[in-house]
């Protein structure tokens, strides 16, 4: 019985586009591999005291410095994490800004005025982004 060469042909492309998309993702792994051997990206220094006072230029730097940081990891424009975008990769991406910012000693409500979102939202992003790492239960205040 012999295979039609039609049939050999369209097998040979589906080969071939695998072959393609598994190249496309061991690139994307070793890419992952380079930024982690990097080691760490430099961060803003934080606030020295809770209580100091950021201005907006200050929180405006650092929430850059993260951004930009999130698009590298990520591997998302930051166009693209200052859109309105609600699919689940940018969101999380700029979950991960907002709880890094936080963390670095902006407030919410500096957080939610630069990137232009409603405090609820930064609220919700925090929580999802804390429990996401385990500091804190689902449902626990931020």
């Amino acid at each position: 019985m012999t295979v039609p060469m039609a049939k050999i042909l369209a097998v040979q492309v589906v080969l071939e586009q695998r072959l393609e998309e598994q190249a496309v993702t061991i690139a994307r792994l070793m890419d992952r591999v380079a930024v982690l051997e990097r080691g760490p990206v430099p961060v803003p220094v934080r606030a020295a005291r809770r209580n100091e006072k950021l201005t907006d230029r200050a929180g405006r730097d650092i929430l850059n410095d993260y951004l930009a940081r999130a698009a590298m990891e990520f591997r998302l424009p930051v166009a693209l994490l200052t859109s309105k975008d609600r699919s689940h990769p940018v969101a999380h991406a700029r979950q991960w800004v907002m709880a890094e910012a936080h963390q670095a000693g902006l407030s919410r409500s500096m957080i939610s005025r630069l990137l232009r979102l409603d405090p609820t939202t930064v609220l919700h992003g925090l929580r999802a982004e804390y429990a996401r790492r385990g500091w804190i239960e689902a449902g626990v205040a931020a």
